[in-house]
């Protein structure tokens, strides 16, 4: 017979999703490698449950589980499968699908007992009273002769010659007792067989052959009956006690060691959870689970120490032994390759910026121009799309203009510019900080040498010594010897020096930080220049103006660049200015100018066209021309005119916009 169609579902459970299809004659289900159905269930027996087609039916069978099996919430020892049945083992739920079974009664433990054989009475004999011994009976036949289409019966003895009923023996006791026949067989005759009653009452039945010995077995068993019902009852009025305190397994259960293994995982914990894993190894070392996790655990671990040591190498400067680690970060350990790839980015521009930084240091010169643009490229080779590296190679004029930054780059922007201010303002506290403490120091320096000499007035300290100091930029120290000029007096002058101290260490501040910033944000480098070059001028009398000016020159260029990239056309304009102002009028500035004069021309014309309609929006517009070009230019003069003027008409004096374009 051909095996229908059938499969065992998993709707419940750690393997919940998994199909499998009944193909073979017999099939094993349990927690053992050995069985044919694996479920990653530790309530499940190794050997838990065995599937039979037999007979056109699937039966299910129970394989003496610790646990026990339930179908359709009754626990079974065999059961004949329909379409549709729920088989619990242990925490998991299968469903049985096989529209062709056929449905049978479930059993509870065992093939039903079958049906008892017919049982056919024997028909007693007629009294003969008085009779001869030997004496036919013509009149009735025997019951025991066959007669046509009837069965025979057992124990009748075949008819005796022409016909005759069988002789009858008659007991020689009294009057009244009714003789029995003689139905044994006769010799080499053949009975029929006799049908066994099955169960209890059959097995009394043959331990028993008479009527006296049936009834005490069966009042035996009556009085059992009753007393063991007595003996429930009474057991029940009993109250309840209360259940002996069980103690607790020590150590957590294997399910709970999953479920830790499990979080530990998630947290990144691999150690620990290399650790757990290999416990529950030791005790199911073919368990596909525990081995798929032991391997991606291991495989974790080693991407996480490949990370950390390439982490370690980028820090001290080591870029080539970084990126090799970095490298070689496999896809599969997510968390560790993103990281890893973070790393990679870095040294590539890292080694952009010192390339950037070699090349504005040649730009500027015509000679050397040809290798500042080399410089540019093999930064771009290096770290491709790095944004400062296109903003200088499309200053240096042979490459095209940067793609304006995004929504959330020029908010990335926004929020450096940001955080550049508050730096600003931390380290002006910090230098207000540090002033008022070295007037304290200088304070009780000066007031202990009063002491010791008698009188007042100033300590000590020159102007020749304080320029020393300012023009080799030992900010420190000069700032010290303003103090000891100063001493300890509230004069005028001696306020003057120490405000001139604090100076001084701004100075070197604003100085240092536009320094550091000048590759990686001009914004902030040009700034802190500015600040620099106003304060120089004040404290030191212009000692480092050239230096400052040079740097703000170079720096302001590149900002403005970069701030035309990102369309801040007001900044970038700024920045022009700020460039020609201290680099002259040089063919990057001019270029920038020109390219903000095409971009005034468009924001124009976008007010131009909704003037009518919306004239606060147009004159917004116009507003934003003033900022981008100079007051000289043409569309500087025609967006200054239009916000005055437009609107106003000729009978009032006012000139016409077609007059005015």
């Amino acid at each position: 017979m051909d095996i229908p169609a059938a499969k065992l579902d998993v709707i419940g459970g750690n393997d919940e999703g998994r199909v499998y299809e009944l193909t073979a004659q017999q099939a094993m289900i349990g927690r053992g490698a050995q069985s044919d159905f694996v479920l990653a269930d530790l309530a499940v027996s190794r050997q838990h449950v065995a599937v039979l087609f037999d007979s056109g039916r699937y039966i299910l069978t129970d394989q003496g589980s610790g646990n026990g099996t339930k179908v359709n919430g009754v626990r079974i020892t065999t059961h004949v499968l329909s379409d549709g049945d729920i088989i619990d083992l242990g925490k998991t739920k299968i469903k049985f699908v096989c529209p062709e079974a056929a449905s049978a009664p479930a059993s509870s433990g065992g093939q039903q007992a079958p049906p008892p054989a017919r049982q056919v009475p024997l028909s007693a004999a007629p009294a003969q009273t008085g009779a001869p011994v030997s004496q036919p009976v013509p009149a009735r036949p025997h019951p025991a002769v066959q007669q046509p289409n009837q069965q025979p019966v057992r124990g009748a003895r075949p008819p005796g010659p022409e016909g005759m009923a069988p002789t009858l023996q008659v007991d020689p006791r009294p009057a009244g007792i009714v003789p029995q026949p003689d139905i044994s067989p006769p010799t080499g005759s053949v009975m029929p067989p006799v049908a066994k009653k099955g169960g209890l009452f059959g097995l009394v039945a043959r331990l028993t052959d008479t009527k006296l010995k049936k009834a005490l077995v069966f009042s035996t068993l009556g009085i059992l009956a009753v007393l063991m019902i007595f003996a429930m009852v009474k057991k029940l009025k009993k109250p309840p006690q209360k259940a002996p305190q069980v103690a607790e397994p020590q150590g957590p259960t294997k399910e709970q060691l999953y479920e830790q293994g499990k979080q530990l995982v998630k947290e990144q914990k691999w150690d620990e959870a290399e650790k757990l894993y290999l416990e529950l190894a030791a005790a199911e070392p073919e368990n596909p689970f525990i081995k798929s996790k032991l391997q991606e655990i291991r495989k974790n671990q080693k991407a996480r120490d490949d990370y950390e040591r390439a982490e370690k190498a980028f820090k001290e400067g080591k870029y080539e032994a970084a990126k090799v680690l970095a490298g070689v970060v496999p896809k599969e350990a997510q968390a560790y390759f993103v990281k890893a790839q973070g790393i990679l980015r870095k040294i590539s521009e890292e080694k952009a910026k010192k390339l950037l930084k070699e090349a504005s240091e040649l730009k500027d010169d015509k000679k050397t121009k040809d290798q500042a643009i080399e410089k540019v490229k093999e930064a771009l080779k290096e770290a491709p799309g790095f944004r400062p590296a296109l903003v200088m190679r499309h200053e240096l004029g042979f490459g095209p203009e940067p793609p304006p930054l995004t929504e959330e780059e020029k908010a990335a922007q926004e929020k450096a510019d940001a955080a550049d201010k508050e730096d600003e303002a931390k380290e002006d506290e910090t230098e207000v900080a540090d002033t008022s403490t070295s007037e304290k120091s200088s304070t009780s320096t000066s007031s202990s040498r009063r002491s010791s000499t008698g009188g007042g007035g100033f300590v000590g300290g020159s102007e020749k010594k304080f320029m020393g100091f300012y023009k080799a930029r030992n900010w420190s120290a000069a700032a010290a010897e303003l103090n000891r000029m100063a001493g300890t007096g509230n004069s005028r002058r001696a306020k003057r020096l120490r405000a001139r101290a604090a100076k001084v260490k701004a100075v070197g501040a604003n100085i240092s930080k536009g320094d550091s910033n000048r590759m990686s944000n001009s914004v902030a480098a040009m700034n802190a220049y500015k600040k620099a070059l106003n304060l120089d001028k004040s404290a030191g009398n212009g000692a480092h103006a050239s230096y400052i000016k040079g740097r703000l020159a170079k720096v302001s260029q590149a900002a403005a660049g970069s701030a035309f990239s990102s369309g801040r056309y007001a900044q970038a304009y700024r920045a022009a200015k700020t460039a020609k102002a201290y680099g002259g009028d040089s063919a990057v500035v001019r270029r920038i100018m020109d390219q903000l004069s095409g971009k005034a021309k468009e924001v124009f014309n976008k007010g131009y066209v909704i003037r009518d309609s919306n004239l606060s929006g147009a004159k917004k517009h116009w507003r934003q021309v003033l900022k981008m070009v100079p007051p000289s230019n043409q569309w500087h003069k025609k967006a200054k005119w239009f916000i005055g003027n437009y609107g106003k008409s000729k009978s009032s004096g006012g000139t016409s916009a077609e007059d005015e374009l």
